[in-house]
């Protein structure tokens, strides 16, 4: 294999290069190779960013922003599954092998292998092509237990091997490889830099050791960073405040307590029926407008769909989006309102309007402002939370949030001794391809770095600086 990528969500060197002691295979890359930041797209969120590392093209052209997007028309929240886009570096690339990459659901048909990776639901075809998944039956696209089971860090462990292992697997008979650890991100976000996070970066120490072993090259990369988390700020109160955003009233909560009293104060036979019928029926029923909002809005669809206001003129979703209603019929409130009103709010750099940070056919569908944050502050949209700010709570949620800026390493026989300190997340996927001497798509917004021997020409191939 000519070039294996890591690809390492949320990795940071900040944390990292206090680490390196422990990590001696990154610690090598970090001090052999070409190693810098690596400045993400706006916001820096997983499915964006990996879409726009594998296209070399900003969110603007993709029409890819968050996890998900605001269906107006049908008055729901929709989940990204981008995995059909096309224009990845590995839909150019020969015999390549691609496991786990946030964003590939459903997984596209290419020269080589692709098991997709988050979001993926289970029981659906996760690969291309068929065979493989006849190949690995034990192959677990999600974990067993989610982030907040006590079990999380050594299941993730274990997922994390999983990946590898795969990899492994199909590694000698492919020309280009990238794997990609997911959890490692929540692992952040629930633990920081406690004991059990070193553990799961040793354990991937440890599997670049084997992957610098079969591979000519070795890249690591991030989709974005992370860091301490200093606050959350939520938008939702001062949107309802000046009457931008509503929730719908929520009549579920008096009724459940009705008959509820109802069904106790029956006769014995009525209230064995209402227990073992009716109230698992009225739980079912009310669970989505009485339960608390999930955290993460794309697991919580129903809760949006019956619990939002969906004629208020403004719809924020969380880390920062703020979405114009145009099916609203209440008065609008112009972009210096929101962009005053939403720029005033505790830890906000600035509010951005859409057309000034992307660009691209699709930039119509993108938010229509994005809230930027200073490091260490969250901003989110807690429906029914009457907070505006709140600290973290260790063991209860996050501790630390994304930065602007990830990672990037280039390692191995074929790289440049250059001094090349930062770069761009859409630089990758035309720098990768010039290590094939595989020109760059048309209208990426990156630039070829200078970190390959007899790579293709390394010259800036348009945009930039998205």
């Amino acid at each position: 294999m000519k070039v294996a990528v890591v690809g390492l969500d949320s990795a940071d060197w900040t944390l990292l290069d206090t680490w390196l002691h422990h990590l001696p295979n990154i610690a090598r890359i970090r001090r052999e190779g070409v190693s810098g930041r690596l400045t993400s797209c706006r916001p820096p969120v997983t499915i964006p960013a990996w879409k726009c590392y594998s296209t070399g093209k900003n969110p603007g052209k993709l029409g890819i922003f968050w996890f998900a997007r605001p269906d107006f028309a049908d008055r729901r929240l929709q989940v990204n599954l981008p995995g059909d886009l096309g224009g990845n570096l590995w839909d150019y690339m020969p015999n390549a092998l691609i496991i786990n990459t946030p964003g590939t659901f459903p997984p596209r048909t290419i020269d080589g292998i692709l098991v997709a990776g988050f979001p993926c639901p289970d029981g659906l075809p996760f690969a291309t092509p068929p065979w493989v998944m006849r190949q690995v039956p034990e192959y677990r696209v999600n974990t067993r237990v989610g982030p907040g089971d006590p079990d999380f860090p050594q299941e993730v462990l274990e997922h994390t091997r999983s990946r590898f292992s795969l990899f492994a697997r199909f590694a000698k008979r492919s020309d280009f490889g990238q794997v990609t650890i997911f959890y490692i991100d929540e692992m952040h976000h629930l633990y920081g830099s406690e004991p059990v996070v070193l553990d799961s970066w040793r354990a991937i120490d440890e599997e670049i050791g084997k992957v610098m072993e079969i591979a000519d090259n070795v890249v690591l990369v991030s989709d974005h960073g992370s860091g301490p988390l200093r606050h959350f700020t939520n938008v939702v109160p001062r949107l309802e405040e000046l009457d931008m955003f509503h929730l719908r009233r929520n009549v579920w909560r008096s009724a459940s307590g009705i008959v509820d009293r109802v069904v106790k104060a029956g006769p014995e036979r009525v209230r064995r029926l209402g227990e073992r019928v009716l109230a698992p029926k009225l739980r079912d029923a009310i669970r989505a407008r009485l339960e608390p909002m999930g955290d993460w809005l794309p697991s919580a669809r129903e809760q949006f769909r019956q619990r939002v206001d969906w004629n208020s003129p403004i719809l924020p979703l969380n880390q920062g989006l703020v979405y114009r209603n145009p099916t609203s019929r209440r008065p609008r409130p112009s972009d210096a309102e929101v962009i005053e009103n939403l720029g005033s709010l505790p830890g906000v750099v600035r509010v951005w309007r859409r057309d000034e940070i992307y660009r691209g056919p699709a930039v119509s569908s993108a938010p229509d402002f994005w809230i930027e944050a200073e490091p260490g502050v969250e901003i989110v949209a807690r429906f029914e939370d009457g907070w505006e700010t709140k600290g973290p709570e260790r063991g209860r949620g996050w501790i630390v949030n994304h930065r602007q800026e990830g990672i990037f390493a280039f390692w191995g026989k074929n790289v440049e001794p250059v001094s090349l300190d930062r770069a761009s997340i859409y630089d990758m996927c035309p720098t990768l391809l010039s290590a094939y001497n595989i020109p760059s798509p048309p209208q990426v917004d990156g630039r070829v770095l200078p970190v390959f021997r007899g790579g293709a020409s390394k010259v800036d191939t348009g945009g930039g600086g998205i």
